[in-house]
């Protein structure tokens, strides 16, 4: 028996994953996410998004490298991170709504967390916003190993 296959909007795939892990975050009675977790979460949300809207990697190969240099900075908060990106010319121009759309599902988790935490624990924030620019390198493919679906078929 054949069982059929869910196909999930983006959007909705990026909810449910965000629902899912801030049902970790924030209660007092439960410790942070692990990094292995929380990487894997996010690379694997954006390796999904990247592979189903291929125009997006190019909005994510210039916002990532933003995002890590807010992530070699001291107390950075979710503010300057959205300066930073909104204040560069390349990710202005390369940005697309799905594009921005998977970069915010990468943010959410660390904005989650940073609420849940706080300003009174600067050290632990930096990590998880290090741990996002890990997730981010990670989730994107290498240039040769994309491939367009065109009409149905993929191109080399």
């Amino acid at each position: 028996m054949k069982l059929p296959s869910i196909r999930l909007p983006l959007s909705a795939f990026c909810l449910l994953c965000c629902f899912c892990l801030l049902a970790f975050t924030g209660c007092q009675n439960t410790g942070p996410i692990a990094k292995s977790l929380y990487v894997t979460s996010v690379s694997t949300g954006v390796a999904l998004g990247v592979r189903r809207y291929p125009e997006t990697k190019l909005y994510l190969q210039v916002a990532t490298p933003i995002i890590c240099a807010q992530a070699a900075s001291t107390n950075v908060t979710p503010e300057q991170i959205i300066a930073a990106l909104g204040n560069s010319p390349e990710a202005t121009a390369a940005a697309t709504p799905q594009g921005k759309l998977i970069l915010n599902g990468a943010l959410v988790l660390y904005f989650g967390i940073f609420d849940a935490i706080g300003i009174k624990d600067m050290p632990t924030l930096q990590n998880y916003l290090g741990w996002t620019c890990e997730a981010l390198t990670l989730g994107l493919p290498p240039a040769d190993k994309l491939r367009l679906n065109v009409n149905g078929r993929y191109l080399p």
